[in-house]
């Protein structure tokens, strides 16, 4: 029998299993991506294409890289895309190589390359068409448009470059979020809404744009998960905190608190007890324990341990929440934490037990800058303690673009 190319599928002979495993010669696609070998092998296997044999292992530094369906090798004329499944058993697409590139040459993997901040990343392969980074929390700075080369540098903190698919994690404590391109800092009130887990800490989100509120206070919107966190309030139906637990007003129902635990429908007062009157439910006094009736009323429950500030200073009339910044090495200005304190001072001194000589004590003002990239200009507002720093700021934010000028776009 003569073999004959069933349109874009492999020969007859392949049909029949002739190809494709370990030990038997490769099979071979008609149609491929111009300059880039055809040839192929079967699930966990790869040719090596000087001896036109699939083998396996394969994938490992200077083996043969693996080719077969289960990988992100191009199949065709197209690169697959999401799960490998046989069977209605689907797992995750694996690389051509575990750790390196695939050389369009030889069809083997290299580990010199897009492994470490500083070193040249991955040229194009025969799995990606631009430069890469082979580790999770490296990205490729491209050196200019083409993309076909640069430097890796790390990614997904604070103040640093998204990884790839826009992934940005906790740094520092801090939780971040991806905009336009670089990781910062969310959950904040006035900041950004978070995209995984609680949308805002110690606040309320916006349902209406896409940062915190200040939330959880008296007449204030409740906080995320409809509670307010705090004995004597509760979250009504209206989204809002209100009074609850004293006499006359409505019990409380039971909602979570900050500090653990759940309110309590009338404060925990011995003397008080929820009762329906003029069908509500409300905080009434027990029956011979309200004041006035000839007995002294009980004692109140001990008052709870006082809150401490961030320095472990005692609540004043003018505590209040500092939010302080913090210079990242790209000269980046970001929100490094909310620290409830008596003074600012306090409140940098909290700040630099975690991020030390990186804290921002002057006043920190928004810049904008338009930037030239490959697809052309862009504007983009940072924050700096000075000029210099958020000229810096907005250069390390477009990595293939030229130098930032100030002002907005044409």
């Amino acid at each position: 029998m003569s073999e004959r190319w069933l349109g874009a599928g492999p020969r007859i002979s392949e049909l029949f299993g002739y190809c494709g495993s370990p030990g038997q010669r490769c099979c071979q696609r008609p149609s491929t991506i111009p300059g880039l070998d055809p040839r192929y092998c079967d699930v966990g296997a790869g040719c090596d294409i000087a001896t036109n044999i699939c083998v396996s292992p394969c994938g490992g530094g200077g083996q043969v890289c693996c080719d077969g369906p289960d990988t992100y090798a191009p199949q065709g004329d197209r690169s697959p895309t999401g799960l490998f499944c046989v069977d209605d058993q689907c797992v995750p697409r694996k690389p051509m190589c575990a750790a390196g590139s695939c050389q369009r040459e030889s069809r083997r993997c290299s580990e010199q390359c897009g492994k470490s901040v500083g070193v040249a990343c991955c040229p194009p392969d025969a799995e990606i068409a631009v430069a890469s980074c082979k580790v999770s929390d490296l990205i490729c700075a491209f050196g200019d448009s083409s993309m076909t080369g640069g430097t890796c540098v790390h990614c997904g903190e604070q103040g640093e470059p998204a990884c790839p698919g826009g992934e940005c994690r906790v740094s520092a404590g801090v939780r971040t979020i991806e905009r336009d391109g670089l990781c910062v800092a969310c959950g904040y009130v006035g900041g950004p809404k978070c995209a995984v887990g609680r949308q805002c800490d110690g606040g309320s989100p916006d349902p209406f744009g896409p940062n915190c509120l200040p939330g959880g206070g008296l007449n204030q919107p409740c906080l995320e998960g409809r509670f307010c966190g705090y004995d004597g309030m509760f979250c009504d139906t209206g989204n809002l905190c209100r009074l609850c637990g004293a006499p006359g007003q409505p019990c409380c129902p039971s909602q979570p608190l900050l500090g653990g635990g759940v309110t309590k429908e009338c404060g925990g007062y011995s003397n008080l007890q929820c009762a329906h009157f003029n069908g509500r439910r409300v905080c009434q006094y027990k029956p011979g324990q309200a004041p006035g009736d000839g007995r002294p009323p009980p004692p109140p429950p001990p008052p709870p341990d006082p809150p401490k500030t961030c320095g472990g200073q005692p609540y004043r009339i003018d505590t209040t929440t500092f939010y302080v910044w913090v210079r990242q090495d790209t000269g980046c200005a970001t929100v490094g934490g909310a620290y409830p304190a008596n003074s600012f001072a306090e409140a940098v001194q909290c700040a630099r037990s975690v991020f030390g000589g990186a804290v921002i004590e002057e006043s920190v003002e928004e810049y904008t800058f338009a930037v030239v990239g490959p697809l052309g200009c862009r504007t983009l507002y940072v924050y700096g303690k000075d000029a210099d720093d958020a000229s810096a700021c907005a250069r390390a934010q477009c990595i293939n673009c030229g130098e930032p000028t100030p002002g907005s776009c044409p």
